[in-house]
C-alpha cells in the first residue's frame, strides 16, 4: 500500500510556478562559505544510506535533481572565485535536493553538501572531501505538493511534523535549490596525473544527515582544465529510468491534468512499476525535473512523469581529470644518409590511459612546410635529401587533448654512384630494350648521364643516348657491352658496364591442307608457312608419303621469307596421304606434319516393287529380283555425300518381239547419299512390246562435281508379264 501511495507525491493541479516569479531568482539564503564544515558532517555524512526507492515514513526518501539546461548561461561551467582560499578555479552545478516526508525544509534548517572520495590517481586513493553547496532560493512545495489547491499549501503538515506520507499532509519544501562549487586545483593538483572522484549528495535537515551516491541522468561536455579535460559522467546508461512507485500517470505533457490522462488513456492508464524507460527529452521549467520516455504502452510515443517517480539507473557519478598526452620519440640510426630507413620509435604517453593516435610531419631541408606523411604509431622513412631535417610528432587522445615534439635529424653527404639494370633479360634483335637508371647522389646533386655501345666483335665505343632511362633495339646476334656514365654538378663521374646478349630464335612452321574433307578425284593443295621472328632467310621442304610407302619430296626451297606460304598441289586417288614439312634458319630447324584420307566415290542401285506388287512377289513366294512386266520399277542409288552433275539409271533388256531397248532415267536428289526415280512404261503390258522373260539390267550411272563417274548394274528377273501375275489369258 506504501507504493501506492507514492502516486500521490504530485498535485493533480499544480499552480505554475512562473506566476510567482521563483524561476528568475537565484538570491543566496545561506553561507557562501563552501569549506565551512561542521565536525559532525564531516565524521558523520555518510552515516545514513538513503535514495529515492525508500518510504516516505524512513527518513531516508532523498530526492533531488541536477540541472543541464536551467540557468544554463552561466550554470554548468568552470570560473574564479574566492571562498576564502584566494582566488582559484572551480567546478560548479545547478540542482535541488530534499529527505522527502522527513520535515518541512525553511531557508535555516537545511544544507547540501557534495562529497568525494577519490578512486583513482598517482596517490591518495580513498582520500574524502566534503564541499558545503551554496544555498539558493528555489522551492519544490508545489512540485511534491499532493491533492494541489491552488496558492498556498493544502493540508499543510502541523509544526514539528516528522516522516508523514503526503497523503496525510503536505510539507514545505522552501529554499531547496543548491550551487555547488569544486575546487578543481584541491582535487586534481597534478596538471599531468590522471585522477578520478566518486561523488555523493549529502542531506542535512535539522540534525538529520542522509547521503546517497550522486547520479547524474543527463551528459555534460567536457571542461578545458590545466591543459587537460574535466569531465562529469554517470556512465553510459544515464537514459534509463525506472519507474519506483505504482499508479503513476503516463501524461502526454509536463503536469497534465489527472483528468485529461484518464479520459484519453482509461484504466490503461500508468506506468508499470519496477520497469525500465528510456529518457528522451526532460523538463526544467520548475524545481523538480520532468522527464519524457518512450511509453511502449503508448506505441512508444514521448509519456511523461516527475522526477521523485524516477529512480536513475545511471552508474554513481564520476569526477575525472584527463591530463593532456605527452609527445616524445627517439629515431635510429643517428648516422644518416639520403638513402637511409630511420626507423621512429615513439616513446609517447598518456598519463590518462587513453588509447592515443598520430600524426607525424617534416619538414624538408631549407623549407617551412610541414607535410604530414604517417599514422602509424612507429613508422619509418628514408630522409632523400642532404641537410638539417625537422620531424614533428603530435599526439591526441580520446578526449581530443594534444602534444606535439619536434627533432632535427641531419642527412650526411655521399659521393654520387653509377647503375643500372636492363629489361627484358631474354633479348632477340628485334626486342625493345629498356634501360632502368638506379644511380644515385647522396648529396642531392644532379646527375647527367651518358650511354654507349659496343656491338658484338667490335673494340669501339658509340654514345647514343643522354636520357635517364633510355631504350634500344640491339638488332645483331652475340654479346654486347652496355656503358652508362653519371657526373654530379662538381665533375665527378662513375662508370658502370653490363653485357647484356642477343640471343636465337628458332623458327616455326605450320602445315596445312585443303579441301578439308577429299575424295578421290580432288586437288589436294598442301601449303607450309615458316615464321622466324629474327626475320631470317629460311629453307623449307614438303614432303608426302601415300599409303605408308616411301616419302618424297616435293617441293625444295632456300632462302624463303617468313610469313611466306609455299604450296604444291596434286590429284588425289583413294588412301592416306603423310604430309610433312621442315624449316631451317641456318641455327635451329622446325618441323609440322598431318596427314589427309581422301575417300572413295561410289553408287550403289537397287530395282524395288511397289508396295502392292511387293505384296503380291511376298504371296507367290517370289525372290526379290523377280518382276513381272508391265509392274511399275521403284529405282534407288546410293552416292557418296558429295556434289554430282547427274545420276540416271539406263534399262538394258529384250521385249518378246526380240527388239532391244535402252531406257534413260534421270534420277532425283532425295538427300545428300540418295537418289530416286521410277520407271513404267504402258507397252510393257502386252505382248509383243512387253519385257522378254529373262534376265534384264539396270545400268545406275553418277558423274560428280570433279569429273569421276561411278557405275553399278543391278539385274532383274522378269518371270511374265502382268496379265500372267493373275492367270488371265491373252489373245492375240
Amino acid at each position: 500500500m506504501k507504493n501506492l501511495r507514492v502516486l500521490y507525491l504530485l498535485p493533480l493541479f499544480i499552480i505554475i510556478a512562473c506566476l510567482s516569479g521563483q524561476n528568475n531568482v537565484l538570491a543566496d539564503t545561506g553561507d557562501d562559505n563552501i569549506y565551512s564544515i561542521s565536525s559532525t558532517i564531516k565524521s558523520e555524512w555518510n552515516s545514513i544510506l538513503g535514495d529515492k526507492d525508500k518510504n516516505m515514513e524512513s527518513g531516508k526518501k532523498i530526492v533531488y535533481d541536477i540541472y543541464k539546461n536551467k540557468y544554463s548561461d552561466n550554470g554548468y561551467s568552470i570560473l574564479t572565485k574566492d571562498f576564502g582560499k584566494g582566488s582559484q578555479q572551480y567546478l560548479r552545478f545547478r540542482g535541488w535536493a530534499v529527505l522527502f516526508g522527513y520535515t518541512p525544509h525553511t531557508s535555516s534548517n537545511q544544507e547540501t553538501y557534495i562529497a568525494a572520495i577519490k578512486t583513482a590517481g598517482n596517490s591518495g586513493i580513498g582520500t574524502e572531501k566534503i564541499y558545503k553547496a551554496v544555498q539558493r532560493s528555489l522551492n519544490a512545495t508545489e512540485d511534491l505538493e499532493y491533492n494541489n489547491q491552488g496558492a498556498g499549501v493544502w493540508n499543510e503538515c502541523p509544526s514539528g511534523a516528522t516522516n508523514r506520507w503526503n497523503t496525510d499532509c503536505n510539507m514545505r519544501y522552501d529554499d531547496v535549490s543548491f550551487e555547488s562549487y569544486l575546487p578543481l586545483k584541491e582535487l586534481f593538483p597534478s596538471d599531468d596525473a590522471y585522477s578520478k572522484w566518486k561523488l555523493y549528495i549529502v542531506k542535512h535537515v535539522n540534525s538529520r544527515i542522509v547521503y546517497t551516491p550522486l547520479i547524474i541522468p543527463l551528459e555534460f561536455d567536457n571542461k578545458h582544465f590545466n591543459n587537460g579535460l574535466i569531465s562529469l559522467s554517470s556512465g553510459a546508461n544515464t537514459d534509463k529510468l525506472e519507474m519506483n512507485a505504482e499508479g503513476v500517470l503516463r501524461r502526454s505533457f509536463p503536469r497534465e491534468n489527472a483528468s485529461s490522462v484518464i479520459d484519453e488513456l482509461g484504466s490503461n492508464r500508468y506506468f508499470e512499476l519496477g520497469k525500465l524507460y528510456k529518457r528522451i527529452d526532460a523538463d526544467e521549467t520548475e524545481t523538480a525535473i520532468w522527464y519524457g520516455v518512450i511509453s511502449p504502452h503508448d506505441s512508444n510515443k514521448k509519456k511523461w512523469a516527475a522526477t521523485s517517480y524516477w529512480s536513475f539507473m545511471g552508474d554513481q557519478a564520476i569526477l575525472a581529470y584527463d591530463p593532456p598526452p605527452i609527445a616524445a620519440f627517439n629515431y635510429s640510426p643517428t648516422k644518416i644518409y639520403n638513402d637511409t630507413t630511420v626507423a621512429f620509435d615513439n616513446t609517447s604517453s598518456d598519463p590518462g590511459k587513453q588509447a592515443l593516435t598520430y600524426q607525424w610531419a617534416y619538414q624538408k631541408p631549407g623549407s617551412s612546410t610541414w607535410v604530414n606523411f604517417s599514422t602509424a604509431k612507429e613508422p619509418s622513412k628514408v630522409l632523400n635529401i642532404k641537410g638539417t631535417w625537422k620531424i614533428r610528432l603530435t599526439v591526441k587522445d580520446t578526449s581530443g587533448l594534444t602534444d606535439s615534439v619536434i627533432k632535427s635529424p641531419i642527412v650526411l653527404n655521399r659521393a654520387p654512384k653509377a647503375n643500372f639494370s636492363f629489361s627484358p633479360s631474354t633479348i632477340y634483335n628485334d626486342t625493345t630494350v629498356k634501360f632502368t637508371n638506379s644511380s644515385s647522389d647522396i648529396d642531392g646533386d644532379s646527375l647527367t648521364y651518358q650511354w654507349a655501345y659496343q656491338q658484338p666483335g667490335s673494340t669501339t665505343w658509340t654514345n647514343f643516348s643522354t636520357a635517364e632511362h633510355p631504350t634500344r633495339v640491339l638488332n645483331v646476334k652475340g654479346t654486347w657491352a652496355i656503358r652508362l656514365t653519371v657526373t654530379d654538378e662538381d665533375g665527378a663521374t662513375a662508370s658502370a658496364t653490363k653485357n647484356p646478349v642477343v640471343i636465337n630464335r628458332a623458327p616455326s612452321v605450320s602445315i596445312s591442307y585443303t579441301p578439308s574433307n577429299p575424295y578421290e578425284g580432288d586437288t589436294i593443295n598442301v601449303c607450309a608457312k615458316p615464321t622466324d621472328p629474327d626475320k631470317d632467310l629460311l629453307a623449307l621442304k614438303i614432303f608426302i608419303k601415300k599409303d605408308g610407302g616411301t616419302e618424297q619430296v616435293v617441293l625444295n626451297k632456300t632462302k624463303v621469307q617468313t610469313d611466306t606460304q609455299q604450296c604444291y598441289s596434286f590429284t588425289s586417288g583413294v588412301g592416306r596421304y603423310d604430309l610433312r614439312t621442315i624449316v631451317n634458319d641456318g641455327t635451329d630447324e622446325a618441323e609440322a606434319a598431318t596427314w589427309v584420307y581422301s575417300k572413295p566415290l561410289i553408287i550403289n542401285g537397287h530395282v524395288k516393287h511397289t508396295p502392292l506388287w511387293q505384296q503380291k512377289h511376298t504371296d507367290l513366294r517370289h525372290t526379290l529380283d523377280q518382276f513381272y512386266s508391265g509392274e511399275k520399277f521403284l529405282l534407288d542409288a546410293d552416292t557418296s555425300p558429295y556434289p554430282a552433275e547427274y545420276v540416271k539409271s539406263t534399262l538394258k533388256g529384250t521385249q518378246s518381239n526380240g527388239t532391244a531397248i535402252t531406257n534413260i532415267i534421270s534420277l532425283a536428289k532425295n538427300t545428300d547419299i540418295l537418289y530416286k526415280g521410277e520407271l513404267f512404261e504402258q507397252k510393257f503390258l502386252e505382248y509383243p512390246t512387253n519385257l522378254k522373260v529373262g534376265p534384264a539390267v539396270f545400268e545406275f550411272e553418277v558423274k560428280y562435281k570433279n569429273g569421276i563417274i561411278k557405275k553399278d548394274n543391278a539385274t532383274i528377273n522378269i518371270i511374265d508379264d502382268s496379265f500372267g501375275a493373275f492367270q488371265l489369258h491373252r489373245k492375240y
